[in-house]
């Protein structure tokens, strides 16, 4: 059997997926956490991240292989954080669904 070619140049960087938290009665939504139910209620599949740089961290959300919101904070929760807004902001701009879909 012959050797399997690999592609020339460097890989891109892996996709890794946020751990989804149990949500109490009072627990404030954040913007991760927004952009999960929304995702599921939708029908979307799960938002992947990939980490683009490391000083200051960056990082943009993936789904379906398109990378849609990219952001930069000195942590990578943080970054995690306004990337998941910044795609909720490209998904429902006027956020008029996000209310009435996600509680």
């Amino acid at each position: 059997m012959g050797r399997k070619k690999r592609p020339a140049g460097p890989a891109p960087p892996p996709v890794f997926f946020a751990k989804k938290r149990k949500l109490a009665e009072a627990t404030q939504l954040s913007a991760l956490l927004a952009l999960h139910k929304y995702c599921a209620a939708f029908k979307l599949g799960a938002p992947g991240f990939r980490q683009v740089g490391s000083s200051p961290c960056s990082v943009c959300v993936v789904m379906d292989g398109a990378e849609l919101g990219r952001a930069r904070h000195a942590e990578r929760a943080g970054a995690m954080e306004r990337a998941a807004l910044l795609t909720l902001q490209l998904l429902d701009p006027e956020a008029k669904s996000l209310p009435a879909n996600v509680t």
